[in-house]
């Protein structure tokens, strides 16, 4: 069974799409699918659903964007069923980090085609402090500008890239694996899949180890800055790479972190850590050969010390 789960409540909700999903859903999947609503559940949304009905033959489809998805992985995780559900996506809205690591489509009827193909990946996931996410989050300068954005489009994001870019960092700390470092780190990022954004490729393939990823750099001139976050790609950048399965940062004052394009809290400290993985239903095995500019920036960016 699949059951498309939709948050009324979220930005991205569009009752249009809801009516071709349920229209199309019919055509693919006859009676094997279930639109089901998130209810509001200790200070969140969880899909209306009892875990216990729930078999290794269902499938749980976030419609809408990272904050739907997060809140089914959520359900998944909390109720301890990562390895008896599979995930699905029909990306909506405009925060799609999955999108490029998954190598979906926001046509709901490829969507469609996707998940009936059933060909799913492990991704892995984590939680930042009471958060649980697929790591594709930032502290420093990205989370700064997301923070302080004036315009909601992917155009304006470039437009807030040079509005802030005037962005002083104050002295962090990264702790991990008895290792320190002190930084006036102006990029940090915790990746687990292949881009950051939907945008900016950092791995070759979506991280299955066990470790979370943190590239962070110190030192970087504007046109390198501008090539980084906005995939104008230019150069690779003086990124550091470490790996671990737990992360504490201790940020300075003009430090803040974003799990998916939304800044959280400000904390004394920040927890990244390594919590289980999931099966995902994608796109990678149907796409075999990646695109000429993917190839560029790939053999660009991923080419890191």
């Amino acid at each position: 069974m699949f059951y498309f789960v939709i948050n009324k409540k979220s930005g991205s909700y569009n009752k249009l799409d809801e009516e071709k999903i349920r229209k199309k859903a019919t055509e693919y999947f006859k009676d094997q699918f279930k639109i089901v609503y998130t209810i509001a559940k200790n200070g969140s949304f969880a899909p209306d659903l009892d875990p216990n009905n729930l078999t290794d033959k269902d499938t749980l489809v976030a419609v809408g964007g990272d904050g739907t998805l997060n809140l089914c992985l959520n359900f998944i995780h909390n109720n301890n069923i990562s390895k008896n559900l599979k995930l699905g996506l029909i990306p909506r809205g405009t925060g799609n980090n999955m999108l490029v690591a998954l190598k979906l489509s926001k046509d709901i009827d490829k969507s469609l085609k996707i998940l009936k193909r059933m060909d799913t990946t492990e991704l892995q996931y984590g939680i930042v402090n009471d958060k649980h996410c697929f790591f594709n989050c930032s502290a420093g300068f990205s989370a700064y500008v997301l923070k302080n954005r004036k315009f909601k489009s992917r155009s304006g994001y470039i437009f807030d890239l040079i509005l802030n870019y005037d962005y002083k960092p104050d002295l962090s700390e990264i702790s991990f694996d008895n290792k320190t470092i002190k930084e006036r780190f102006f990029h940090l990022y915790f990746i687990n899949t292949t881009h950051y954004l939907s945008m900016v490729p950092f791995l070759s393939n979506n991280s299955s180890d066990g470790n979370i990823h943190l590239f962070h750099t110190k030192k970087v001139n504007m046109l390198k800055n501008m090539s980084l976050i906005s995939s104008m790609v230019i150069n690779g950048g003086d990124l550091e790479v470490e790996r671990s399965q737990n992360f504490k940062l201790t940020p300075g004052s003009n430090c803040f972190v974003e799990i998916d394009g939304d800044c959280i809290p400000k904390y004394d400290d920040y927890s990244f850590k390594f919590a289980g993985k999931v099966s995902i239903i994608s796109n990678i095995g149907s796409c075999v050969e990646n695109s000429i500019t993917e190839k560029i920036t790939q053999s660009i960016f991923l080419n890191r010390k």
